[in-house]
C-alpha cells in the first residue's frame, strides 16, 4: 500500500509503503510522473511492487501495478478521505522501515475494507488505533483498576501508565485522568460523540510516544483535521436529531 510519495528530480519519486512481508519499505521509481502513474500513485492504493538493488541494504528501484484503488471508492466523502490519510501519515510517522508488522497489516487492510462498505467504520478505525499502539509497544491495559484492581465501573485511563482506573479508584485524581468509554472495552457505541471521545484518549497516546521518540512536541496534523471533521459532522447530526 502507497503510505506517501515525494517527489525526487525532474521525473522520477521515492515511495514509502507498507507490505505484509518487509513492513514499511522505501523505493525509487523513475519515470513516476509520467501520465500513466498519475492514477497509480494515489495514496492508499495498494500496489504491486517489484523491488530492485545491489545489495539489500540500499534503496532500490521499484516499478509498480495498480492492484486496488483506495481513493477512486472513498473520494465523495471528506470524513473517509481523512481518515485514509491520517492513517498512511500515522503508519510513516511510527513504524520502523523493513520490519515486518503483519498483525498490524492484515488489520489495516481489513479497516480499509471497512471503510468503503460499513457505515460504522469510524469505530474499525478506533479499534485499528488501539491496535497500532499495541504493535508499536505502547498498549492501553483495560482489562481491570491499576488501583482496586475491579474489572467493574473502569471509567478512566492513565496517562502516565496507560491502565484503566475505576470510578472508585480515581478519587480525587479523577480530573487528571482520560475519559475511559465503553467502546473502548468491545462494547457497542452510544453515538458518534463516543467515539470521539475514545480517539481523544488514543490519540494523547500517540502523540506521547511521538514525542519521547523525537523528544519534542508532535503535532499531527492529519489527524487534528480528521478530528476536526469528525466533530464537526457529530455536532451537526446533533442539531438535526
Amino acid at each position: 500500500m502507497l503510505l506517501s510519495i515525494t517527489r525526487h528530480g525532474e521525473n522520477a519519486a521515492l515511495l514509502d509503503t507498507l507490505t505484509r512481508g518487509q513492513g514499511r519499505s522505501k523505493g525509487m521509481l523513475p519515470g513516476a510522473t509520467s501520465r500513466k502513474n498519475a492514477a497509480v500513485l494515489q495514496i492508499g492504493n495498494q500496489l504491486k511492487l517489484r523491488w530492485r538493488a545491489r545489495l539489500a541494504d540500499h534503496l532500490g528501484n521499484v516499478t509498480v501495478e495498480l492492484e486496488q484503488s483506495r481513493v477512486a471508492v472513498l473520494i465523495t466523502s471528506n470524513l473517509q478521505l481523512c481518515a485514509l490519510l491520517t492513517l498512511c501519515r500515522l503508519l510513516v510517522s511510527f513504524l520502523p522501515e523493513r520490519h515486518p508488522y503483519p498483525r498490524l497489516y492484515d488489520a489495516t487492510m481489513c479497516f480499509l475494507d471497512d471503510m468503503a462498505e460499513v457505515p460504522d467504520w469510524p469505530l474499525s478505525y478506533l479499534e485499528w488505533e488501539m491496535i497500532l499502539l499495541k504493535e508499536i509497544g505502547y498498549q492501553m491495559n483495560l482489562d481491570r483498576c491499576t488501583v482496586t484492581g475491579s474489572t467493574s465501573d473502569l471509567v478512566y485511563v492513565s496517562p502516565t501508565t496507560g491502565r484503566a482506573v475505576s470510578r472508585q479508584g480515581a478519587g480525587r485524581w479523577a480530573p487528571k485522568l482520560l475519559p475511559l468509554v465503553p467502546c473502548m472495552l468491545g462494547l457497542p457505541p452510544r453515538d458518534e460523540s463516543e467515539i470521539i471521545t475514545a480517539l481523544n484518549t488514543t490519540g494523547y497516546f500517540l502523540s506521547k510516544y511521538l514525542s519521547l521518540q523525537s523528544g519534542r512536541n508532535v503535532r499531527l496534523g492529519e489527524r487534528v483535521r480528521l478530528m476536526e471533521s469528525a466533530t464537526r459532522l457529530a455536532e451537526q447530526d446533533r442539531l438535526c436529531t
